[in-house]
């Protein structure tokens, strides 16, 4: 077994087992409450999952919305990609590029601009958060931009990864030519630098520290939404929800 692979193998697994640990603690919470049936009324619970988990109904009715539908969309996309850069890491042999062209060029140019549409949004976040912060929220919070930036390195990377692939000539089965911006950027910033093989290393490994530490971090983070929500919308409670009013509060003059 190679070097890389032996090293990744244990990092690997050590990392899921802390995953699979952490995310027992936070769950085995649920189990302490009350059991209820939440799978009734199967194809409404599949409708709300759709429309609100899928669709982001309430987020997209809101300011900047819109850049959280597609950070979420560019996620569940790239989850394919990460599954694929992670099991390569494992077998070697496992990869895209081994299904037939129109197949494999077909999603290195979505993989691609899925990445780009993430950077773009984590951008968009961060400068969001520094000048109009959510009133609501802790906006400018250290967990908030950790996650964004730990979103933001993975991206950098991955194009980091595929300009040298594609500088280098590693990238000879045609799929630069589908990869827009991992193209530019192997032809403006990588093209005649020195090293490329040791570049191209230097990316696969901050690649995949970072997905692993952000996979790890994510059960003690609020974005712990992020493993959850699909299945909070399909597991709601299809009960009307009895609440007081909500109390209005407005200053007054006391007087003596």
């Amino acid at each position: 077994m190679d070097a890389k692979v032996t090293v990744f193998l244990i990092i690997f697994v050590l990392a899921m087992a802390f995953f699979a640990f952490s995310c027992y603690q936070r769950f085995k919470l649920v189990f302490k409450g009350r059991k209820e049936n939440r799978t009734n009324s199967f194809f409404k619970r599949v409708w709300y999952m759709l429309l609100y988990a899928f669709g982001q109904k309430r987020v997209v009715s809101k300011p900047f919305g819109v850049n959280h539908f597609v950070l979420f969309w560019a996620f569940m996309i790239l989850l394919i990609s990460n599954s694929e850069f992670l099991l390569n890491g494992l077998f070697p042999s496992l990869s895209f590029s081994n299904l037939p062209d129109g197949a494999y060029f077909t999603l290195a140019a979505i993989f691609d601009i899925a990445s780009g549409l993430a950077l773009l949004s984590v951008i968009v976040a961060v400068i969001r958060r520094l000048i109009w912060p959510p009133p609501y929220t802790e906006g400018r919070s250290r967990d908030a931009f950790t996650i964004l930036s730990m979103v933001g390195v993975l991206m950098i990377a991955y194009f980091g990864l595929k300009a040298c692939d594609i500088a280098f000539a590693y990238n000879t089965d045609g799929a630069a030519t589908y990869m827009p911006i991992s193209n530019f950027v192997a032809t403006h910033v990588f093209l005649n630098t020195i090293g490329l093989p040791s570049w191209a290393n230097i990316f696969w490994w901050i690649h995949a520290a970072v997905l692993l530490s952000f996979l790890n971090y994510l059960p003690y983070s609020k974005h712990m939404h992020i493993l959850t929500s699909i299945e909070n919308c399909f597991l709601r409670s299809l009960d009307k929800v009895t609440t007081q009013p909500r109390e209005e509060f407005t200053a007054s003059t006391c007087t003596s």
